[in-house]
């Protein structure tokens, strides 16, 4: 791995999400998907390996149990057998819109411009909502500086990361 590739080793939080192109009444308008700022962690380590994690900012809070008003229900407990309410899993994804994925990764920088920016190409071993499992993703990223990392295509969508480690 090139010195530049190492670059991105770390932990980095999503500080800002944006797309454009969600909203079918404005197609040129910016929408924010999990809040502004956003909530996330993408993790690459020295070994190849990536995980990433995104969920809604603020995250939904946990209901309280229906039946005894404990601010924690009991299906939530360690003991199994767990029992979720079909319910809240169905609320948890289509208000959260929570992402999820994780697999190994290379980096391939930009052969005019290495110092800018490249690809990181992600091999998907698995994810939670099963649409990019055992997939490769391309995510060209951009340096601003050494602590952020703009992941995105100019003009339809980024993610900001800011690198904690």
């Amino acid at each position: 791995m090139s010195l530049n590739a190492q670059s991105i080793i770390g932990t980095w939080e999503m500080v800002e999400a944006w797309d454009i192109g969600d909203d079918p009444n404005d197609p040129t308008k910016k929408t924010y998907p999990w809040g502004h700022p956003s909530a996330g962690y993408w993790v690459y380590d020295k070994s190849g390996h990536f995980s990433l994690m995104i969920s809604q900012n603020p995250p939904l809070a946990i209901p309280a149990d229906p039946f005894s008003g404990a601010p924690q229900p009991a299906w939530l407990t360690p003991a199994k057998p767990w029992d979720v309410p079909h319910s809240l899993l169905i609320d948890s994804f289509a208000t959260a819109s929570p992402y999820a994925y994780f697999g190994t990764y290379t980096v391939e920088m930009d052969n005019n411009h290495p110092h800018l920016g490249g690809t990181i190409v992600m091999n998907v071993f698995s994810d939670v909502m099963r649409a990019y499992t055992a997939t490769v993703q391309k995510r060209t990223f951009l340096f601003d500086g050494h602590d952020y990392l703009n992941v995105g295509t100019p003009g339809q969508y980024l993610r900001r990361l800011k690198r904690l480690t």
